[in-house]
């Protein structure tokens, strides 16, 4: 099969460029998606011809829908724009029945991998599948400005709406409270500021948080392959050709929203529009958040971005009866005082203290294991085990502080 697989991130150098980059790529996407199909000796081929025919139909549509979508907003049509856009991702939602792409972020695939899809292990063992799912998620969130209450570290207030600008997952007016896989993610999303500049706070999930629901566009054509291949268990072909189709019709949605301009000049950014356009109908499609790997990994690495490159974005669209400057989802977390990353570095730890494992990825994922891809990171332009890295003990570190309650 070729390797002739769409680059994401896809950079584009001006605003003009992001529709025929986005052509560019789905038809790159679009040639890999009719050879996987015609692939033989995997579980595709349990798939009949007319399947996969509807499968190109039904991608190439919504392709068609992005494009029109974007052009829509261009001319003003945005409220049209919105509802195609709804439209078009809810018979996606509303065609997977394997629960990848919407389910609770405590049992989603963008945390927790495999431990709720077995067959996607090629381990397959049932220690691997429980490790997966037995330690707590943590999470994290960094500023720029250090603050010693804790609550600074939440999104912005409702209160200063005027403050909450474009990015890619949010709506202009709507705090959004951005989570992170991990520290070294967090930094990378701030720009990579200095370390006397890089403040974070540890995150874990209240039992309400658990539940809360997010949709998943960690896709990756990387991961598909593998379903395909990973497993020769015939009790899985069923499972796997679900989960096949489910992901081959939501990755144009992942192209259009993963395309980067690596030098906006201007306050409009096109790369942003379907993101928003997805924003602005989730909480009617009963999704309370968006994950999604980071757009700034390095070397079009997303095919080994997860566990550690991936983002959650959660808008703040109802006000907190307890205090209406947040919004509930902070109702949802316990979040740690901000520690200084510099400041950490500089502290002369004992051994042991520095090898605690507080963090779930420092539970679940050993060192030791050999050949573990989950464990690795192409940092400053090599490849690295993460337990290797600051980031690593710096997270075990934050984890291992007082976590506080939102009324606390």
């Amino acid at each position: 099969m070729s390797c002739n697989i769409v680059k994401l991130p896809y950079e584009i150098e001006f605003d003009n460029d992001f529709l025929e980059s986005f052509s560019t790529c789905l038809e790159l996407y679009m040639t890999w998606c009719r050879e996987f199909l015609a692939d033989k000796g995997g579980f595709i081929e349990y798939l009949s011809d007319e399947k996969k025919d509807n499968l190109i139909k039904a991608i190439t549509i919504d392709g068609d829908i992005i494009k029109r979508c974007v052009n829509l907003y261009y001319s003003g049509d945005i409220v049209v724009a919105s509802w195609q856009i709804k439209e078009a991702l809810g018979r996606v939602v509303k065609g997977d029945t394997t629960g990848f792409i919407k389910s609770e972020l405590d049992q989603n695939y963008c945390c927790r991998l495999a431990a709720y899809y077995p067959f996607l292990s090629c381990k397959g063992d049932k220690k691997y599948i429980d490790e997966l799912r037995k330690h707590e998620l943590t999470f994290f969130r960094a500023r720029k400005d250090y603050y010693n209450d804790y609550k600074e570290m939440y999104h912005i207030p409702l209160d200063k709406r005027d403050l909450v600008g474009t990015e890619r997952f949010s709506v202009p007016g709507i705090p959004c409270l951005y989570l992170g896989n991990s520290a070294y993610d967090v930094w990378l999303e701030l720009g990579r500021p200095a370390y006397c500049d890089f403040n974070v706070s540890a995150i874990k999930l209240t039992e309400e948080g658990k539940k809360l629901t997010v949709l998943n566009l960690t896709a990756t054509p990387y991961l598909l392959h593998g379903l395909n291949t990973i497993t020769s268990r015939e009790a899985d072909k069923k499972e796997n050709l679900a989960l096949i189709c489910s992901l081959l019709r939501i990755y144009p949605f992942v192209i259009a929203t993963s395309i980067r301009n690596k030098l906006p000049k201007g306050k409009f950014r096109s790369d942003y529009i379907i993101s928003h356009l997805i924003m602005m109908n989730i909480k009617s499609m009963g999704i309370d958040g968006v994950a999604y790997l980071s757009k700034r990994i390095e070397d079009y690495g997303e095919d080994l971005a997860i566990p550690q490159l991936v983002n959650i974005a959660f808008p703040a669209f109802e006000p907190s009866s307890v205090d209406k400057k947040y919004g509930t989802v902070c109702e949802k977390i316990e979040i740690t005082r901000a520690a200084n990353y510099e400041e950490f570095l500089s502290l002369e730890l004992e051994a042991d203290i520095q090898n605690e494992k507080n963090s779930y990825f420092a539970k679940t994922f050993l060192k030791q294991e050999v050949n573990n891809d989950l464990n690795g990171l192409t940092m400053a332009g090599r490849r690295l085990d993460y337990h290797d890295t600051g980031f690593y003990r710096f997270e075990n570190y934050l984890c291992s502080q007082k976590f506080n309650a939102f009324n606390s």
